[in-house]
């Protein structure tokens, strides 16, 4: 998880979103837990989404909830 202002550019969190997930075998290597992330599970998270990252969530398949 990624903790970033509301003010950052949708664009660049979405890159960056991608980007984490993207990297994720080389990301596990370096800190194990990471490689069980399921970007499914996104949806437990008790913190509000940014709309870069909603868009990447939604764009690869998870339903977003709307509260």
């Amino acid at each position: 998880m990624a903790i970033v202002s509301k003010d950052l550019p949708d664009s660049l969190v979405y890159e960056m979103t991608k980007a984490t997930f993207a990297s994720k075998k080389t990301l596990a290597a370096a800190y194990k837990p990471f490689g069980t992330i399921e970007q499914k599970n996104i949806t437990r998270s008790p913190m509000p989404l940014h709309p870069g990252a909603i868009k990447y969530y939604e764009e690869i398949g998870v339903k977003i909830p709307t509260s």
